[in-house]
């Protein structure tokens, strides 16, 4: 057994909190590091790949792609420059916006802001159209909010957090010489414009309904229902092209914008609204009196963080968005064998007949329904480590000649390109939505695909050369959860091509919607520092942590078949694979980043995400004599997946 397996807190009943059993020592030894809101293994993991990447960009390269993100880097990095220049890179775009001689000229100065990633009321993407995913169109999504949701703005136990970022817009618009008088009045006035816009934005749990936020429609119906924009001359000079087909996400959100734009506000007041977004997208990037701004209000005030991260790593962070691709290359050439590859491929393969010999035995659902889960499954693929096909980067533009806020201009814009190369054609099934070096891992519902990029498939998650049973319970727990997603609240909606259709009977819908409200019921009773956990809006992440976690100790059991099951260990396989599972869940947060995560993320706390799904897992009850009585046991679980 792994040997780093055994930290563990024997004062506590395993049977009544398992991670606190598991994880209580690791804690109490690893304080949150002042740069950090949150701290765990995955965050130490991510410090550990930006060394790598760090030291990658730092070494003499001879190929000009290289060349150009060690440019990029370098502007990042010199400090000393980026306060030589202050505030001199983002004149051009101030100017821009105080040349406007009337609203009706302010969408055109949006594609240009678009373009370059600095604001716009809405983000606009290329993706497969949810009713034919043979196709990529324009989605619009609302996103002009600068607090994290809606609720920040609307509830009154976010006032005291509104009333500071109030206090933030003016203290941007002071950094760009606006008096005092003015900066007051016209924060005020952009929070108003901003409140208005969240009143009509979704809550976060309508956000993760796909029939809400996808609303396929044309251009000629959304010229006639939001009139007073410029919808064609706004596409064709953002995408070069006729838009015809496109989807949005919220019809009220762009109605209630064009009227605040055109009708409710003046030329002037949108002046500054627009001047404090560009200032507030381009602060991370200009000299220390604007990072330290921007930082005293969203590190600090939203996450509790108490001190900035390392200047290399906040560039590294940076670049990641737009040209990680590129440095995760290296990345895996360096640090990715392909031996590890292909044992990740062998460990989804026993993941996917898992599933498939569970979807054949449930009990719950008719044979009719059962036969489109199991054509999904069968049209399902695999992603692991690192694009088959990289993109070529001959064409970014990034310079040590260029500043810091210059080459991320030029970076989005080059990404902003490869984004849209396939609009109106066939998506590109090859496009990675991260780079080779994260530490993370995602289901796309539209390709029925999971993506395991090689930066989190390393200890202690996964180990080439460790025990079967850690392997499983680490990433095989986390590839049971991206193959689950497939099957979720959200998932369970979209058909074995990625397209937004019911394959349910009837009655089988509604079986897996009252197996679904379990647990929204379960985790709404789950508390952190008294705050409650939302049972709706984690619902999906929910039903995968435990599907995940019974689908990979399915799949264990078949690998034991195939090479005999070990004995003679003093901690039995099963349960080393709970004590992994739990170990992955090794972090903390601050109170305010915990409150941020609990009111936006659809992710439960990691302490529900160790006891709340192992509560409801019948074979951990028998792994480590769960009974009832014990917090960790449950009378009449759900098994959905």
């Amino acid at each position: 057994m792994d040997a780093n397996l055994f930290d563990i807190d024997g004062s506590i009943r395993l049977q009544d909190d398992f991670h606190m059993y598991v994880n209580k020592k690791w804690l109490d030894t690893n304080p949150i590091p002042e740069d950090q809101s949150s701290w765990g293994l995955p965050h130490i993991l991510h410090k550990e790949n930006l060394k790598k990447i760090k030291k990658i960009l730092e070494e003499d390269h001879s190929e000009i792609e290289f060349k150009k993100l060690a440019g990029f880097y370098k502007s990042g990095v010199n400090a000393d420059r980026l306060e030589k220049e202050d505030s001199k890179p983002l004149t051009p775009y101030l100017s821009l916006i105080e040349k406007l001689k009337s609203v009706e000229e302010i969408p055109e100065l949006l594609v240009d802001f678009e373009k370059k990633g600095l604001f716009s009321f809405f983000t606009i993407y290329s993706i497969p159209d949810a009713d034919n995913t043979s196709e990529e169109i324009p989605y619009l999504l609302s996103s002009a909010l600068g607090l994290p949701d809606r609720d920040y703005y609307l509830k009154e136990e976010k006032k005291d957090i509104k009333t500071k970022y109030q206090k933030y817009i003016e203290n941007i618009l002071k950094l760009i010489g606006t008096n005092e008088k003015t900066s007051t009045l016209q924060a005020e006035k952009s929070l108003i414009i901003e409140t208005k816009l969240a009143e009509v934005t979704y809550t976060n749990v309508e956000k993760r309904n796909p029939d809400k936020y996808f609303n396929k429609t044309n251009l000629e119906d959304l010229s006639t229902k939001v009139q007073e924009f410029p919808w064609n001359k706004f596409f064709n000079l953002l995408l070069g092209v006729n838009v015809s087909i496109l989807s949005i996400d919220n019809l009220k959100f762009y109605q209630t914008m064009v009227k605040l734009l055109f009708e409710e506000c003046s030329l002037e007041d949108w002046k500054f609204f627009l001047k404090f977004k560009i200032t507030n997208s381009a602060a991370p990037f200009l000299s220390d009196r604007f990072y330290n701004t921007y930082f005293d209000f969203y590190g600090k005030i939203l996450t509790g963080q108490k001190t900035p991260k390392p200047r290399f790593e906040r560039v590294i962070n940076t670049m990641d968005g737009t040209v990680g691709e590129l440095l995760g290359k290296t990345y895996v050439e360096r640090y990715f064998p392909l031996s590890s590859k292909e044992k990740v491929l062998d460990l989804v393969k026993n993941l996917e007949e898992a599933l498939k010999e569970r979807l054949l035995n449930l009990e719950w659902m008719s044979e009719e329904t059962k036969e489109k889960a199991l054509t999904k499954h069968a049209s399902f693929r695999a992603k692991i480590g690192y694009p088959d096909v990289w993109n070529d980067f001959k064409i970014l533009e990034t310079s040590s000649s260029l500043s810091y806020l210059e080459n991320t201009i030029k970076a989005r814009m080059f990404k902003f390109n490869i984004d849209f190369k396939d609009l109106y054609k066939e998506p590109d099934r090859n496009r990675w939505e991260m780079s080779a070096y994260t530490i993370n891992a995602y289901f796309h519902p539209f390709k029925n695909e999971i993506v395991f990029p090689a930066g989190i498939l390393q200890y202690p998650f996964f180990d080439p050369n460790g025990h079967d049973a850690i392997n499983y319970g680490g990433i095989g727990s986390v590839i049971g959860h991206e193959i689950t997603h497939g099957y979720d609240d959200q998932g369970s909606k979209f058909d074995h091509n990625g397209e937004l259709k019911n394959w349910w009977k009837e009655e089988d819908l509604l079986a897996f919607k009252k197996k679904s409200e379990y647990f929204v019921k379960e985790y709404s009773g789950f508390e952190v520092n008294g705050l409650n956990v939302n049972g709706e809006l984690t619902l999906g992440e929910n039903i995968a942590d435990v599907g995940g976690v019974r689908i990979a100790y399915a799949a264990l059991q078949k690998q034991f078949q195939k090479i005999g099951h070990p004995e003679d260990e003093k901690t039995s396989p099963e349960q080393e694979f709970f004590l992994s599972y739990a170990r992955g869940w090794r972090q903390h947060s601050r109170p305010e980043a915990m409150a941020l995560r609990i009111q936006s993320d659809p992710h439960s706390p990691p302490e529900w995400r160790v006891n709340g799904a192992l509560a409801n897992v019948k074979e951990f009850h028998k792994a480590f004599n769960v009974k009832k009585g014990d917090s960790m046991y449950r009378d009449n679980i759900e098994e959905i997946w």
